[in-house]
């Protein structure tokens, strides 16, 4: 009988916190705003700045709190390798237009990669945000992770870019990176939104 009850304490409220924040819609990455290809591996990308969309996807409005939600796709369409997804390796600064792509090994990328998004990741984003413990749960459940991506295979998941305008922002370029699995290959994803 103990173990009964404190099998329904540790999952009734799991339960409740998935009902209470549904999950966001799946697309294939060129359904996305944004989308790029390279050597059959595809990145899409888009934002979730409404906040009534924040409120029903996170219980919280993330750009009011300094950052936009970004919802990420990789597929990977190769017919025999696996890439490989290191969000250590993902950079963001001013678009294109403003100033070049952020390079990890370039000094701007240095620059870039101080607010990186795995430095502040959603852990820091999930403090940041909210003091909610469930609210905190569900930001890290939905960010995407570092992952190999398996051909034919795609990951989802939300990366969380910090803004300074917390009402208005100039365009952002997230700069993806991706490796080939077993080689010293890289596949680079500029996308601007």
């Amino acid at each position: 009988m103990k173990a009964i009850f404190v099998t329904i304490l540790l999952f009734v409220p799991l339960a409740i916190a998935d009902a209470s924040f549904p999950h966001y819609p799946a697309k294939r990455a060129k359904e996305c705003a944004v989308s790029a290809e390279n050597a059959d591996v595809v990145v899409g990308l888009e934002t979730v700045e409404t906040s009534e969309a924040q409120k029903t996807y996170f219980g919280a409005n993330l750009v009011k709190n300094g950052f936009v939600p970004v919802f990420v796709v990789i597929e990977n369409g190769m017919s025999s390798s696996s890439v490989i997804f290191d969000k250590t390796k993902v950079t963001y600064g001013p678009s294109a237009s403003a100033l070049p792509v952020a390079q990890t090994a370039s000094i701007a990328g240095k620059t870039f990669a101080v607010a990186a998004i795995p430095f502040a990741g959603g852990f820091a984003a999930a403090r940041v945000i909210s003091s909610d413990l469930e609210v905190r749960a569900n930001l890290l459940e939905k960010e995407l992770q570092s992952t190999t991506i398996s051909p034919g295979k795609s990951v989802r998941g939300f990366l969380y870019v910090p803004v300074k305008n917390k009402v208005s922002r100039e365009k952002i370029r997230l700069q993806i990176t991706v490796a080939k699995a077993g080689t010293d290959d890289t596949l680079d994803f500029g996308l601007d939104f």
